[in-house]
């Protein structure tokens, strides 16, 4: 992939916020169970895109003098932001007990430190991991023949499926996959992504595809098999690829949108506040009598709300400290950090 933006990347990015909104919102439609059971096996897909997109932009073989720029743009634009939009939203949390600064620290270390507080930023976490290992990946995801990417493909999902299997049939399971769970779908498109560079399935299969792994999650939730149903099982995988590769087609076709571009810009600000946002939208709009569109307003007014957040935190907070990080940078780091072009 070129390192200027693609639209295409954008789109799916869009989609994918509205869908991880969509999924804390939820919530607003508990008396509706149809609604959670059609809608979350969709919707929770957004996590897997969220990694294959990562993967996908960092997942590419870099000079060994390169990599402490790499490293420096992580730290920056990674973890950074998320120190600090953790840190905004513990000051509002524990406003209550200031200035005493105690129980400030403690919820603001247990946020940074753990999923205890904050859990959905479990991603966060967990992906940031995975772009400290992504330039040893990315000369493996490279250097793969077509054989060793069949075998892979193979032996996830033999090892997936049968922890799934095992999970819900309450049978013991201890072996694991190294490239198991959400590493394989930050290595997936790197490793198999030529249906999505050259088309070798047409579109209409994948949507065909897509709706049968949709429909086997629909039906095995409804028949008690909830272990591991939203996590990397064989089903999930196969949707979350499918929906992504449907979504960067549509991207390819439609013309760019400034608004698609401008939250995607700003999806990880986004992300990372949208359930302190949410939580309060669903608390003044409420529409018990219309569940349904109480669940899309709410969507709506988060999405909204959590740009607006993310773009005044980006322009009064974070923005400068990340210019001030540059300005380091360019002194005591590498030369060459200055004006290089990156994305997350």
């Amino acid at each position: 992939m070129s390192r200027e933006r693609v639209y295409s990347l954008d789109f799916v990015r869009f989609v994918a916020a509205i869908m991880v909104v969509g999924v804390h919102a939820l919530p607003a439609a508990s008396n509706q169970p149809l609604l959670d059971a059609v809608a979350r096996p969709a919707l929770i897909a957004c996590n897997g895109i969220f990694f294959m997109l990562s993967g996908t932009l960092n997942l590419r073989v870099r000079e060994r003098e390169s990599l402490p720029t790499y490293y420096f743009r992580k730290v920056r634009n990674i973890l950074v932001p998320f120190v600090l939009y953790v840190a905004l939203i513990t000051l509002w949390d524990t406003r209550a007990t200031l200035p005493d600064l105690s129980k400030t620290a403690q919820v603001f270390a247990t946020s940074i430190l753990s999923n205890k507080m904050q859990g959905h930023l479990w991603f966060v976490r967990a992906l940031f991991g995975m772009l400290l290992a992504a330039p040893l990946l990315a000369r493996m995801c490279a250097g793969a023949s077509g054989g060793e990417r069949r075998a892979f493909a193979v032996c996830l999902t033999l090892y997936m499926g049968a922890q799934f299997v095992c999970a819900n049939l309450a049978m013991p399971y201890s072996w694991s996959y190294p490239l198991g769970g959400w590493v394989a779908l930050f290595c997936l498109v790197p490793l198999l992504g030529d249906a999505v560079r050259r088309r070798s399935m047409p579109t209409w299969v994948v949507g065909i595809v897509v709706a049968a792994a949709w429909a086997a999650l629909v039906l095995l939730r409804a028949w008690g098999w909830s272990k591991l149903i939203h996590d990397p099982n064989p089903l999930y995988i196969v949707e979350s690829a499918g929906i992504y590769v449907l979504l960067f087609r549509a991207g390819e076709r439609l013309r760019p949108s400034r608004i698609v571009s401008a939250v995607a810009r700003r999806q990880y600000g986004i992300y990372i506040i949208h359930v302190f946002v949410l939580w309060r939208v669903m608390r003044l709009v409420s529409l018990e009598s219309m569940p349904i569109l109480a669940f899309l307003l709410h969507i709506a007014l988060a999405l909204v709300l959590s740009f607006v957040g993310a773009a005044v935190a980006e322009t009064l907070l974070i923005g400068p400290a990340q210019r001030l990080l540059d300005h380091v940078w360019s002194r005591v780091g590498n030369r060459g950090a200055k004006g290089t072009r990156t994305t997350s």
